[in-house]
């Protein structure tokens, strides 16, 4: 059985954080650490400010895994299981296609790596 009230409230809040840990994470980088971001093509086109297009994309990614905890929940014998493995291969999938499209450019590989942990905020 689900607690629906308490997966999607977990899940709001989840998205919360992923948005700040992509936010801070992104002006970190920009700011203090002087990397030029990676804009990829797949951000939300919110507003003009690379910050905010990236934590609303991390906000709604969030959201999404949340949605998909909930289908594994209730269609899966080993829900955690098959949720750490998803969402694991897909963060590993978009740290190697950062890496294999900025060879010569380490900054946007290690500006990635540091902002990686907003995907991971969504339960990995």
């Amino acid at each position: 059985m689900v607690a629906v009230g308490r997966l999607y409230g977990g899940g709001v809040a989840t998205a919360f954080v992923a948005a700040l840990i992509a936010g801070v994470g992104s002006l970190i980088c920009g700011e203090v650490l002087g990397l030029k971001p990676v804009e990829p093509e797949y951000l939300l086109p919110i507003g003009e400010m690379f910050v905010l297009r990236y934590a609303a994309t991390a906000f709604v990614l969030a959201l999404v895994a949340t949605v998909l905890a909930h289908l594994l929940a209730v269609t899966t014998p080993r829900p955690r299981s098959f949720f750490r493995w998803i969402v694991g291969l897909a963060i590993g999938s978009l740290l190697t296609a950062v890496a294999g499209a900025h060879r010569n450019r380490p900054g946007p590989v290690l500006a990635a790596a540091l902002t990686s942990p907003a995907p991971s905020a969504a339960g990995v």
